[in-house]
């Protein structure tokens, strides 16, 4: 991050000196001064509480998808792609938009301490509760682990910037660790929550999540005390606590600043851009699944090969056949060939040892744990050079980067479409290599890393003290819109693509992820020089 030229305007003064002195501190900076060196201990314990938080979270996401569209014979709901889907936007979005309230709620009455205390115990009776199988249990889960994640999801982002000064150039590369911690979970849930689900039911997959969330608040209760003395406190009333909790409450209590609100309107503008970044990346948990389960080889010799289509395994199905091949493996009845045989849609159930398609979830964050000291050192060093791109810039960058991974999608799903069709009017569906869809995550994940960790840094630069939690949950609006969108096209990804949007098939729906953010990334950049701006030299 570039150090601003002069310091931000302290906020209008207070009737007690001895607040002005202190109250730039704390705004926004918390009440623990950062090392000349290294990072406070703080970011650690948030570090290792994130990462099993985000392994309840993803490990459970990482099946969910799957238990929703599998046959009931064989342990899911039996429900269709469309549906799955559905449910799937629906609790994926909720879970980025009820920090909102729980941001509002740790700023004026619980202080982000205990509102991840509260929400992390929320989280894991919901997981338990799916671990039940059984409907109403599902839905009663699914709507512990909305509210839970409501309190804890934007308040431990919040509490790790609150372990920093402004200015300090370190906070991007200290979200960047952060960010770490959030991946590294997401690695090993899938990988263990899936071979559970594979190898014993996908109750142990969901109870495996639970036991997570457990883990994560076990941590925090031992050692945030000790380790973060005065870190996400409750609000105080006037005349109580500290010199730096007093200096807080005088500035909650002051209106916005001309510069504060420009500061707000540039979170704003900047969520409503990356909407369109996160409704392509997370594209992961529903299309991206149905991709890997219904065309991808997932057997052992072929997993990292470039295998030939002649030695991929076919199936051949009606031209113009849709739905969930929950029953694969079976050839449906021959049926009156339309004039123009539309796309394929699956390949056959795969037979012999088959690894997990919840597997491919633990790819994205295994490179981001490989590569996010490589940007954190990235951006270090540019700010030290002077070079260092502003926040929209890098986060136009990152829509880029991901619009070139679903373009290897495209050609991905194109050599999956390229069984020929005979005189009955059938088409022959290939699985292809796993290795398309893991250079696809490879750009998804360095798009990911020039914006998300970037953008939680970003929103705790700009947000005024007295709404630091609110606007950070109101960040995570555009992840609420985004995942909500995301599950519900990933759903109709045979449907769209039958449409025929400029390429037939599934090639058509993921070209769609192509345009969209080369469009809107190409727009932040162009809009970089106003934003910052409206910025403040805080970008």
């Amino acid at each position: 991050m570039s150090t601003p030229t002069n310091p931000p305007p302290p906020p209008p003064a207070s009737r007690d000196p001895e607040l002005n002195a202190s109250a730039m501190s704390a705004l926004g900076d918390g009440p623990m001064a950062p090392l000349e060196k290294g990072h406070p201990k703080g970011l650690y314990l948030l570090f290792t509480v994130e990462m099993w938080e985000r392994f309840s979270f993803y490990g459970m996401k990482a099946i969910l998808m799957l238990y929703m569209t599998t046959a009931l014979l064989s342990g899911g709901l039996g429900w269709s792609d469309e549906y799955g889907g559905l449910i799937l936007g629906t609790y994926a979005g909720l879970v980025y938009l009820t920090p909102v309230i729980g941001g509002y709620l740790a700023d004026r009455y619980l202080g982000t301490r205990r509102a991840m205390i509260i929400g992390g115990y929320v989280i894991a009776a919901g997981h338990f509760c799916m671990a039940a199988e059984t409907i109403p249990t599902f839905f009663g889960g699914l709507g512990l682990i909305i509210l839970g994640t409501g309190l804890f999801k934007s308040n431990v982002s919040t509490m790790v910037g609150q372990l920093y000064k402004q200015g300090d150039s370190r906070r991007d590369a200290a979200f960047t660790i952060f960010y770490m911690g959030i991946n590294l979970g997401a690695f090993i849930a899938p990988l263990i929550c899936a071979y559970l689900q594979e190898s014993f039911g996908f109750r142990y997959g969901f109870a495996a999540a639970g036991v997570g969330m457990v883990l994560g608040q076990l941590f925090f209760l031992a050692f945030s005390s000790r380790i973060m003395p005065g870190i996400g406190n409750p609000p105080v009333k006037d005349g109580g606590g500290t010199t730096a909790d007093r200096a807080k409450a005088a500035a909650m209590s002051q209106p916005l600043t001309t510069e504060e609100r420009h500061r707000v309107w540039s979170v704003i503008i900047m969520g409503c851009l990356v909407v369109f970044f996160w409704t392509a990346f997370e594209q992961a948990s529903s299309s991206l699944t149905i991709f890997a389960r219904d065309r991808v080889d997932m057997t052992p010799p072929r997993f990292l090969e470039w295998a030939a289509v002649e030695a991929k395994p076919k199936l051949e199905v009606p031209a113009g056949a849709e739905g969930s091949p929950a029953a694969a493996g079976s050839v449906a009845p021959a049926v009156a060939p339309p004039a123009v045989p539309k796309a394929p849609t699956a390949a056959p159930a795969q037979t012999g040892k088959v690894l997990p398609v919840g597997w491919f979830q633990s790819v994205n964050p295994l490179l981001v744990i490989i590569m996010a000291p490589f940007f954190a050192m990235l951006w270090t060093g540019l700010a030290r050079r002077k070079l260092e791109p502003s926040t929209p810039v890098k986060m136009g960058a990152g829509m880029l980067i991901a619009a070139a991974g679903f373009a290897i999608m495209v050609f991905a799903a194109l050599e999956s479409q390229t069984g020929a069709v005979n005189s009955d009017g059938f088409r022959t569906i290939i699985r292809v290599s796993p290795l398309w869809l893991m250079a696809a995550y490879l750009l998804h994940t360095m798009g990911e890393l020039c914006l998300s960790p970037v953008g939680l840094s970003m929103v705790t630069k700009l947000a005024p003290v007295k709404f630091a939690s609110l606007i950070m949950g109101a960040w995570f609006i555009s992840n609420f819109v985004a995942n909500f969108a995301a599950g519900v096209l990933g759903g109709l990804i045979n449907k769209i693509g039958d449409a025929g949007f400029i390429l037939q098939g599934q090639a058509g729906f993921f070209l769609l992820f192509v345009i969209t953010p080369t469009v809107v990334g190409i727009l932040t950049i162009a809009l970089a020089p106003t934003l910052k701006k409206l910025m403040h030299g805080r970008g």
